[in-house]
C-alpha cells in the first residue's frame, strides 16, 4: 500500500470514530414540544405538539396536525423521552378518533435535525387517502 492510500485509510478511520463518537453519546430528545414539519402518507404539514412536564417515564402530548388546513384535527397522545417512542391519536371536528400514530423520535445529534418516523392507521376511510390502512408517517424539527 503506497503512502497516498494509508493516508485515505488513516483519514477515513478518524472520521469514522469521530462520528460514531456523536452518535455513541446521543440520546433521545427530552421533549418533542414545537412544530414539526411532517409527511404523512404523502401529505405535507406541520405537527404542532406541548408535551407536559414531570418526572413520569412517559410524558402526555397534546396538540393539532396539519393546523390551520381543512384536515386541521386535535392529537392526544404520548411520548417516552428515554426511548424516543412516540404514540398519538388524531381526532376528527366531533372528537371522534379517526387514525393513530406510533413511532419513533431520533437521538438528538449536535448539528442534525431532530426526526421522527413510524406509521399511521387510518380508522376512518374519510380519515386521509379514502382508505383504512397502515400508512407511513415522517417528519423533522
Amino acid at each position: 500500500m503506497n503512502m497516498k492510500a494509508k493516508t485515505n485509510l488513516v483519514l477515513a478511520t478518524a472520521a469514522a470514530a469521530l462520528l460514531w463518537g456523536s452518535v455513541a453519546n446521543a440520546a433521545p430528545l427530552s421533549s418533542v414540544t414545537g412544530r414539526w414539519s411532517i409527511i404523512g402518507n404523502q401529505h405535507s404539514g406541520f405537527l404542532d405538539l406541548a408535551q407536559s412536564v414531570g418526572t413520569a417515564a412517559c410524558r402526555d402530548l397534546n396538540g393539532t396536525i396539519y393546523p390551520g388546513t381543512t384536515a386541521s384535527g386535535a392529537v392526544r397522545g404520548y411520548y417516552c423521552p428515554a426511548t424516543g417512542h412516540i404514540a398519538f391519536a388524531r381526532k376528527n371536528a366531533s372528537g371522534v378518533e379517526i387514525q393513530t400514530w406510533v413511532g419513533n423520535v431520533s437521538d438528538a445529534v449536535s448539528g442534525l435535525p431532530f426526526r421522527m418516523g413510524g406509521t399511521f392507521h387510518a380508522l376512518d376511510a374519510a380519515a386521509g387517502s379514502g382508505a383504512v390502512g397502515e400508512y407511513h408517517f415522517q417528519g423533522q424539527r
